[in-house]
């Protein structure tokens, strides 16, 4: 055995207008303001920081985890706040800003995220994943996108999947603790193997339980928040936007690092000096 190190990214969103998009200067549309700071975060930011791990730890294998709704179609058409929905455009925009993280990797798995943001049978994720090198396929199928994913590097087995245990704003860690006790029981009642790391996305959330089995993380999102963020809750926390970093050795988790950026959502707003001047002429 080795060393190896598994990087997982989790709901780009590309299409969206609260979302990452490389800034293609052929397209018709340009990013607006928190999109241009999600790609700053993205380029100067998280995989400066990726590659600065890898150089410490100078692993025999990296695998690549994309934990679903990496593109985002609006396949239900509930809003109009994307730039596109041609399923050519946002693969090709995603696979560009994916390619420094795939050129990393000596092997990539994707799973599926949320019907109405992808697409029905995989929909924009089965397309983004098909485009990449070293994709994983979905065993007995033609399909490199998965529902769930099992995989082991180094003597620890991963578990990911997009959707996880729903969690409460005033308790972050009660869904990553119920999750992990859930797949206890279920592995258990089933004469299974228990994962040492199950991974979740979909929640655009930062978190994890270290020291604990299994090693239960909730990976961030690359998006914003949107119409529907400040309807459910206007005061809710920024959505958390980054990814997440495992690192692997003969049999054990050496380390397991959140990367997690935060976007200033309002600032205390104060009227200048002479606001009211005008009121006197």
């Amino acid at each position: 055995m080795g060393t190896s190190v598994e990087i997982q990214i989790s709901d780009m969103h590309v299409g969206h207008k609260t979302a990452i998009m490389y800034p293609d200067g052929n397209l018709d549309y340009k990013p607006n303001k928190g999109q241009k700071w999600v790609f700053w975060v993205w380029q100067s930011q998280f995989l400066p920081a990726v590659e600065k791990l890898l150089d410490k730890y100078k692993p025999d294998h990296v695998h690549l985890s994309l934990l679903g709704d990496m593109g985002d179609i609006d396949w239900k058409k509930r809003t109009s706040f994307v730039w596109t929905r041609d399923t050519e455009i946002i693969r090709d925009n995603a696979v560009t800003l994916l390619k420094p993280l795939v050129n990393m990797a000596d092997s990539v798995h994707s799973v599926r995220g949320t019907l109405a943001h992808i697409g029905e049978g995989g929909g924009i994720d089965e397309y983004i994943a098909s485009d990449l090198d070293n994709s994983v396929p979905a065993e007995g199928y033609k399909q490199f996108s998965h529902w769930y994913a099992l995989f082991e590097l180094e003597g620890v087995l991963f578990e990911i999947a997009h959707h996880g245990k729903n969690r409460s704003k005033w308790t972050d860690l009660t869904g990553l603790i119920s999750l992990g006790n859930e797949i206890i029981l279920k592995r258990t009642k089933n004469g299974q193997r228990i994962p040492d790391v199950v991974s979740r996305g979909h929640f655009h959330w930062s978190g994890h339980i270290p020291d604990t089995k299994p090693y239960t993380v909730a990976v961030a999102s690359w998006q914003l928040p949107t119409d529907y963020v400040y309807r459910i809750d206007p005061t809710v926390e920024t959505p958390h936007v980054g990814g997440h970093v495992v690192v692997v050795r003969d049999g054990e988790i050496i380390k397991g690092e959140r990367f997690k950026y935060m976007y200033e959502r309002s600032k205390v707003w104060k009227p200048k000096k002479g606001i009211r001047k005008w009121l006197k002429k």
